[in-house]
């Protein structure tokens, strides 16, 4: 029933040295920073908004 995952063919097929993890173009580090960068700028855009969202409604209620 219970079947380890190291023994499973996943595994196996994720641990083959077919691509290696850095190559001449960056590959994994490339598309690691790319996921960072974009997480920072939705961080920040996140924060902006409800910076811009909190001038509004204090601004509304100064009305």
């Amino acid at each position: 029933m219970y079947r380890s995952f190291q023994n499973s063919d996943k595994l196996k097929k994720a641990c083959r040295d077919d691509k290696p993890l850095y190559d001449y173009n960056g590959g994994l580090v490339h598309d690691i920073r790319r996921k960072l960068i974009h997480h920072q700028v939705l961080t920040v855009l996140k924060f902006i908004v409800s910076k811009i969202e909190r001038k509004l409604k204090l601004a509304n209620f100064g009305l």
